[in-house]
C-alpha cells in the first residue's frame, strides 16, 4: 500500500478473489501517530472487519514504539464512536463545521485520543 516509514497501513481482504474490503492508514510522527481513515466497504460492515483493522493498528504501533493515537470522526458516525469507545480512546475537543464539502448542513469532527 504505502511504503514509508512515516506510515502505517493495512487492509482486509476477501477470500479467494482478493477484493479489499477494508482499509486503514496512520501517519506517525515521532512517539505518536494519527489515524487518516479506516474504510469498510459498505456491504462489509456490522462483520468486525473496523475492529480488526483498529486492533492491527493498534499492534502495530505499539511495536513501532507509538504512544498516544489520534483521530477525528464525525459527530453522527456512533458505529466509530461506539468501536474506538471500546479501545479507550477519549474525547479531546470538537472541530466546529469540520465537514462541510458538498454538504447541506455541515457536521462537526470529534476528536479522540488513547494513549498506550
Amino acid at each position: 500500500m504505502i511504503a514509508s516509514e512515516n506510515y502505517l497501513a493495512d487492509g482486509v481482504f476477501h477470500e479467494p478473489d482478493g477484493q479489499v474490503l477494508g482499509f486503514s492508514i496512520t501517519r506517525l510522527v515521532a512517539d505518536e501517530a494519527e489515524i487518516l481513515t479506516i474504510a469498510i466497504d459498505p456491504r462489509a460492515r456490522q462483520q468486525g472487519m473496523g475492529r480488526q483493522l483498529l486492533e492491527t493498528q493498534i499492534g502495530g504501533l505499539v511495536r513501532k514504539g507509538i504512544r498516544r493515537i489520534m483521530l477525528e470522526v464525525e459527530d453522527s458516525n456512533e458505529a466509530a464512536l461506539k468501536l474506538y469507545r471500546s479501545f479507550n480512546f477519549h474525547r479531546d475537543g470538537v472541530r466546529k463545521g469540520y465537514y462541510a464539502q458538498g454538504r447541506i448542513a455541515p457536521a462537526d469532527a470529534i476528536l479522540l485520543s488513547c494513549q498506550l
